[in-house]
């Protein structure tokens, strides 16, 4: 095939995705004249975290690339057709955040950073993009799906939700630390220390002549390479970067992008040789965007104020609203909001620790329910309890108990003034019943597991998808070995726990409508929590435990790993984790939208398309509820 003809083809196939489309046909052209073509098998590292940047960024033209942190612990995304990443040194010469490998056989197309380059400093709406996805740390995403159409429900809002807003303006800092060219550089840093700051300008006449980062002090001061005591002019970089104040979000971050700096000095005229006004820096414009997860989650470990917390968890739900707006993948979706509400959990108990004293021993605080399930994409009630180390005997056990109690009781109540209320069945740390040494819970598992009636049943429902929160996961562990060991000791339970998994049928009438609520507050309101995700949940449940699966909570993941352990039945878990992901999606949009926990709808307000998707998870959950029949001979149970 002539090269201009493959060259031809790529430029066609990256003018369909952003922000290629926002690209001109010349800068098409000359990208797609420059990009090379690789071939990369399964399991394939691409790059890795930590390493110094290739001289490539990556579009993905067949295939699926995961972006993870922490040796796989951490997964950010899964690139697939269109997806960009490994942009890092096209917007900055500093080593990759995160490592990329291929799931299955990819090819990819590899575009040289100086061509990304040329076109970012061209235009400002291909600039515009890359900046934010540089900011965020993620893999450039759009939406897609076959057909490139959004779902009815999302085409009148997406267009309304620009990636970045071109009309907000953001003043900056305007209490800006200053110094003097003579400055010693260890008095200047001794004052960014003092302020808390990551820059100081140096100024001459109130105008700014240059400008030290914490960067320049790691680089040329830590190394040997500037003296202490040298006057700061000798450290500093100039020009200084200056802007007129009033701009848009948009223009700040376009001016960073295409200048290749982290801070902007705001003067009067938008030149070195007016006054200073303000300082304003990449960090500042993401917390004024509000659209980054991981510089909420950054900034809720920073604080020491509740009020802030609060603050910043509110923005997690403007972020849960967009994402579901612009049909952002819900596997996405709920790790984000896991890690908000993680992040959240984990600093009110080490604030309430700093208030009420050091625990007396090892405890780990378990999240129950859809919590631990990190399934919470609501701000629904709080499922919780307490596990902490044995004492050497019983008295030293209880005087643990007064200490974590009291610890609970405070985490609990500054939950609730987040909008999580205490459960209605007591289902909580702070019950005594539900704080217990390590001992008191494997006592628990092993008398609901040996003897599992009705109430044994629906509490085992509760508790075994616990998962550690806070605290030490040696417990944790302790506890899902235990539990584990019981199951092995008897053949009955794991019938009687899929037996409860088919109280709830496949919620259609006999004329295929939805099965609604006769009577009560909710009457003629379909019961989606109840009728179509319970069921799933359930089902997943028993399965993962005749697997003796561990650390895999969440429903969707637990349903994926099942296909892969039970290839007669791939298709079916498949259908059951996209299912279970669309009632997530729709239980979240209707909470939003009427301000409650989202679990009951009224049928009529679904579309078609909906109405009909939710059937077809109706089918998929009968079929689920037959394998459990015949595989736990469920009929012989009575």
């Amino acid at each position: 095939m002539p090269a201009n003809t493959i060259s031809t083809r790529i430029a066609e196939f990256l003018s369909k995705f952003p922000p290629f489309d926002l690209a001109t046909a010349n800068e098409l052209e000359s990208l797609a004249a420059q990009v090379s073509i690789q071939y990369r098998e399964a399991g394939e590292n691409i790059f890795s975290e930590g390493q110094k940047p290739n001289a490539v960024f990556y579009v993905v033209r067949q295939g699926s690339v995961k972006i993870f942190q922490e040796n796989g612990q951490a997964l950010i995304d899964i690139c697939d057709e269109g997806d960009i990443f490994g942009v890092r040194p096209l917007l900055a010469n500093e080593p990759y955040l995160a490592s990329a490998e291929t799931l299955e056989e990819c090819l990819l197309y590899a575009i040289p950073v100086g061509i990304g380059k040329q076109i970012v400093e061209q235009n400002p709406k291909v600039a515009l993009f890359f900046a934010m996805g540089y900011a965020s740390g993620k893999p450039m995403q759009r939406f897609h799906q076959k057909g490139g159409v959004p779902p009815k429900h999302l085409q009148q809002e997406q267009d309304a939700l620009p990636l970045l807003s071109e009309t907000v303006t953001i003043n900056g800092n305007k209490d800006v630390l200053t110094c003097a060219r003579d400055t010693t550089v260890q008095a200047a840093a001794n004052a960014m220390t003092a302020r808390g700051v990551g820059s100081i300008l140096v100024v001459e006449n109130g105008n700014p002549i240059g400008i030290v980062t914490d960067k320049d002090l790691r680089q040329k001061v830590a190394t040997g390479k500037t003296a202490i005591s040298a006057p700061i002019s000798a450290l500093m970089s100039s020009p200084v970067i200056c802007i007129k104040p009033d701009q848009s979000v948009a223009e700040y971050m376009i001016e960073m992008v295409s200048r290749h700096v982290h801070h902007l000095c705001i003067t009067e005229d938008g030149t070195q040789n007016t006054k200073v006004l303000g300082i304003i820096s990449d960090h500042d414009l993401l917390l004024e965007q509000g659209y980054n997860p991981a510089i909420i989650i950054k900034e809720m470990r920073r604080t020491q104020e509740i009020t802030v917390l609060l603050t910043l968890r509110s923005k997690g739900d403007d972020l849960l609203s967009k994402y579901l707006q612009q049909g952002v993948s819900m596997n996405y979706v709920s790790r984000m909001m896991a890690g908000l509400n993680n992040t959240l959990l984990q600093r009110i108990i080490e604030m309430t620790i700093e208030k009420v004293g050091q625990p007396p021993c090892a405890f780990a605080w378990l999240a129950l329910g859809s919590q631990g399930r990190e399934e919470q994409l609501l701000r629904t009630d709080q499922d919780h309890a307490l596990v902490f180390e044995d004492g050497v005997d019983a008295a030293e056990n209880e005087t643990r108990k007064v200490y974590f109690l009291a610890l609970a009781n405070q985490v609990s109540q500054i939950l609730a003034r987040f909008g999580f209320v205490q459960d209605v069945a007591d289902i909580g740390a702070n019950h005594e019943k539900w704080c217990q040494p390590l001992s008191g819970w494997l006592k628990y598992f092993t008398h609901w597991v040996r003897q599992p009636d009705e109430n044994n049943i629906l509490l085992s429902t509760i508790f075994f998808d616990f998962r550690v929160a806070y605290g030490d996961n040696n417990l944790g562990v302790a506890m899902s070995k235990h539990l584990y060991e019981q199951l092995d000791k008897t053949q009955i339970f794991l019938p009687l726990l899929a037996k409860n998994a088919l109280k709830n049928p496949a919620p259609l009438s006999f004329f295929r409508n939805f099965v609604v609520e006769s009577s009560g507050e909710h009457k003629d309101e379909f019961d989606l929590k109840l009728r179509a995700m319970l069921p799933l949940v359930d089902a997943a449940r028993v399965l993962v435990l005749q697997h003796k699966l561990t650390g895999i909570n969440n429903t969707t993941a637990r349903f994926k790993k099942l296909a892969t352990m039970e290839p007669n039945n791939r298709e079916l878990m498949e259908e059951a984790a996209e299912g279970y992901a669309i009632l997530m999606d729709i239980r979240a949009r209707f909470g939003l939208r009427d301000h409650d926990s989202g679990r009951f709808i009224t049928p009529d307000d679904l579309n078609k398309l909906e109405r009909q998707t939710l059937r077809n998870i109706f089918t998929t959950i009968t079929d689920l509820q037959r394998i459990l029949k015949v595989r736990f001979q469920t009929g012989y149970l009575g």
